[in-house]
């Protein structure tokens, strides 16, 4: 950012960056992501005695397993700890426990109902068997990713707000809601407040977070240029109120989100996300104030 490097070579560096670190510093890791035998089996064809015996055949070059996991890692979903290892150790879990219980019963045959009695007791004995496969599953859960892949449904999300976007524009309702709106928009400190009050409007109605981002920038882009005001400005607005807001509102996606990862309701971390509904406060106090407000080169020469 203080160089101002292109977003998209500073975007294409980092990601080259991260797997040149991961060669050096995670080898182990790049193993188990390239997924490359460590020795692969060749039915030998020779005149030896045993000649359908296969022979061991050097494992591929450390090169050729950073190519592959790059790719993989970037391409590709990765899974370092693949769901069938977790599947086996929680069947082979369950069934410890069951043959335990059936033998504390005299090997009888046991109801569902008696062994969910006995379970209790069971995990006792069963504790660190337990802590290993809660911290097998929640590793698995951990190390892994869908590379860009995973980013589609993200990706699609987007162009399908910049296409929603541009039809309005196109048709003119744009213009007419902007309009609307300006009547209230005298200075600067208003506009910016305006501004802000359409992100979480469309926060709150359109329920994603991109909406509320391209729908008000493309609304009032014109109106911060003929007033000399940087698109800068704009940008800051748009993520100091369509961004942060977005966790706050229930039906949101980002909102329905935080809530399921956090296993809290979105109303009850509301009170504590201080910065999220601060945010835009400061954002509309500094117009107010004209402190840190970007114009334009021509209109700060008038």
């Amino acid at each position: 950012m203080i160089a101002k490097v292109d977003a998209v070579a500073a975007l294409f560096i980092g990601t080259i960056l991260g797997g040149v670190f991961a060669i050096i510093l995670q080898p182990t890791v790049i193993t188990d992501v390239a997924g490359l035998p460590e020795l692969s089996a060749q039915t030998a064809s020779s005149t030896a005695e045993d000649s359908d015996a296969p022979i061991a055949t050097p494992a591929p070059s450390y090169l050729k397993r950073s190519y592959v996991a790059l790719i993989n890692s970037m391409a590709n979903e990765v899974k370092i700890i693949p769901d069938w290892e977790v599947s086996l150790m929680q069947s082979n879990l369950q069934e410890q426990k069951l043959t335990a219980a059936r033998t504390q019963t005299g090997n009888a045959e046991l109801s569902w109902a008696q062994f969910e009695e006995l379970n209790v007791v069971l995990t006792e004995s069963f504790t660190d068997r337990e802590s290993e496969l809660e911290g097998k599953v929640a590793a698995a859960g951990l190390m892994k990713g869908k590379g860009m892949n995973g980013m589609l449904a993200t990706v699609w999300l987007i162009i399908c707000a910049m296409c929603f976007g541009g039809v309005m524009e196109a048709c003119g309702l744009l213009q007419r809601i902007t309009n609307s709106l300006l009547s209230f928009a005298n200075s600067t400190g208003s506009l910016v407040a305006t501004t802000v009050g359409s992100c979480v409007f469309v926060n709150l109605t359109a329920s994603d977070q991109y909406l509320s981002i391209v729908v008000p920038g493309r609304m009032f882009r014109e109106t911060f240029e003929e007033r000399g005001l940087a698109p800068q400005l704009l940008s800051r607005t748009l993520e100091d109120a369509g961004t942060v807001t977005s966790v706050l509102v229930p039906w949101n996606t980002c909102g329905a989100f935080q809530a399921s990862t956090l296993g809290i309701a979105t109303l009850v971390y509301l009170p504590f996300c201080f910065f999220n509904w601060i945010s835009p406060l400061m954002t509309i106090l500094f117009a107010v104030a004209g402190i840190k407000i970007a114009r334009l080169p021509a209109a700060k020469n008038r």
